[in-house]
């Protein structure tokens, strides 16, 4: 491990009297002292190189934010991971170890790296101190540090096609730091700190979420954690696939015994339990009124629905559950009724009528949705899925099977009980990722998951028109690398209140 660089390379101080110059208010032969001014007391790294934080001596009573910027590497795309502070979010936290000296965490460094890094403190007035400080970190040590760093550029970032995010998160198990961030260069620039955890995360009001057993952990960027909620009381045992957007929440998909991955709940930022969503309950019950025996369908201690993503449908006010091997559902919020299913007709569930009822018709040679993954909605209001393509598993019949993936939208008209595909990237060549994998949309643009493609883990970055923005391959890798990638902004973060 290199030595640690503690070098100041520029100090730029604004609106301050500096020693020795007279402001004309002060006596011939009259000494007047200067006030003290900024200076980077020292820098250190954290407990994975890509955080750390810089400690900050001769601070200024009138200054209210305080701000960090960590400069992109030569020759890269990525916008660069900056963030603000509020004195009250620092001091509340307990980063002010006096009046005049605060340490500033830091996340995003590149590890292995003399990274440039920009403090800046302002006043209400706009005043404002830049200090721009050099902290060299050490080598991500890990197994996976090798694969992910070294993936391959299929299509290098540039100018020519801009997109609306710079970073991703990684949902992966594999390395022992799940989730990983990744910026759309291919550096590495976060890992988490728990340690192992199970398939369901998420960014959410400025923090990861990591699901494990029945607890879920928060993990703010500058690496603390904690656990906010342990739902075992209540028998949900174990986490499994995603960690979604809710109503107001996060949704959480959990495994309750005797169910097998059907049930759903909605908590807060603090973990606190929202709703409630027993999908084996509401297929059955709407079974049974529609005159079905669903006992062959809803087998308890079976997986015949495997649940792998839900979200929210604001204009509708219903929760829409991504099942593997049946469907996709509507379901409403408030009422736990069934309101609609878009699947594959050859599959099981086509064959009862109760369930047949809710189907929404698609044009003739539209690919419904078969084995989908990523459930959500875009800005326009169409529902966005991953379609996989493999036919079910734990029914029979278990539907049709094709060779290729992709990403796909549906514009649904509930009162026409209709489904168009509005949407949809075929990569050339074309792709086959069986389970697993991802797409979601961030501003205009996409970011999409093979996940399952044979040889390693393929995100690739469209724009609003499908330009390749870019593609990188994970060699090596496999699924529990990245079942799932997710769009965020590991930038411009402001922290305002304690978390």
């Amino acid at each position: 491990m290199r030595k640690k660089s503690s070098r100041i390379a520029a100090v730029l101080v604004a609106g301050l009297t500096l020693a020795g110059i007279s402001d004309g208010a002060v006596g011939l032969g009259t000494a007047r002292a200067a006030p003290a001014r900024p200076v980077v007391e020292s820098a250190a790294e954290g407990s994975k190189p890509f955080i750390g934080d810089i400690t900050v001596s001769g601070v200024p009573q009138s200054t209210t934010t305080f701000s960090f910027r960590i400069e992109p590497k030569p020759g890269t795309f990525s916008e660069p991971v900056t963030a603000v502070f509020t004195r009250h979010y620092l001091s509340l936290n307990g980063y002010f170890s006096d009046s005049t000296t605060v340490t500033i965490p830091l996340f995003g460094l590149y590890d292995d790296y003399d990274n440039t890094v920009t403090i800046s403190l302002r006043s209400a007035r706009g005043r404002a101190t830049t200090l721009s400080h050099e902290l060299t970190s050490s080598k991500w040590s890990s197994s996976c540090r090798d694969t992910l760093a070294g993936a391959t550029k299929v299509v290098s970032p540039s100018t020519s096609v801009k997109l609306d995010y710079s970073f991703f998160m990684l949902k992966a198990w594999a390395c022992d730091a799940h989730p990983i961030v990744m910026d759309i260069d291919g550096n590495i620039r976060w890992a988490g700190t728990i340690g192992g955890a199970q398939q369901g995360s998420t960014f959410f009001q400025n923090n990861f979420y990591v699901g494990n057993g029945s607890d879920l952990y928060e993990i703010t960027p500058f690496g603390d954690s904690h656990s906010v909620g342990n739902y075992s009381a209540d028998d949900y045992a174990t986490f499994h696939h995603n960690i979604d957007p809710g109503r107001s929440g996060m949704l959480l998909e959990f495994n309750k015994s005797p169910d097998v991955e059907s049930d759903v709940i909605e908590v807060d930022a603090n973990g606190e339990v929202l709703e409630t969503w027993d999908v084996a309950d509401i297929v059955r019950k709407a079974m049974i009124k529609g005159g079905d025996d669903p006992s062959a369908f809803v087998r308890q201690g079976d997986d015949w629905f495997h649940n792998n993503a839900a979200t929210y449908w604001k204009q509708k006010n219903q929760i829409v559950l991504s099942g593997r091997e049946d469907f996709v559902i509507g379901i409403g919020y408030d009422d736990d009724k069934i309101k609609w299913i878009l699947g594959d007709p050859d599959k099981a569930w086509y064959t009862y009528p109760s369930l047949r009822a809710f189907a929404l018709d698609y044009p003739e040679g539209t690919d419904p949705p078969i084995g989908e993954h990523a459930v959500s909605f875009t800005s326009a209001g169409n529902l966005m899925l991953f379609n996989n393509g493999l036919a079910s598993g734990a029914h029979s019949p278990s539907g049709n099977s094709r060779s290729t993936s992709f990403p796909q939208q549906f514009s649904l008209n509930l009162r026409n009980h209709t489904a168009k595909e509005v949407w949809r990237f075929d990569h050339s060549p074309a792709l086959w990722s069986p389970i697993c994998s991802s797409i979601y949309q961030h501003g205009t643009s996409y970011l999409v998951d093979y996940a399952s493609e044979g040889g390693g883990i393929r995100v690739v970055g469209l724009d609003k028109h499908k330009n390749i923005g870019f593609e990188l391959k994970i060699n090596g890798s496999g699924y529990d690398w990245g079942w799932n990638a997710y769009p965020f902004d590991f930038a411009g973060m402001s922290f305002v209140k304690t978390p």
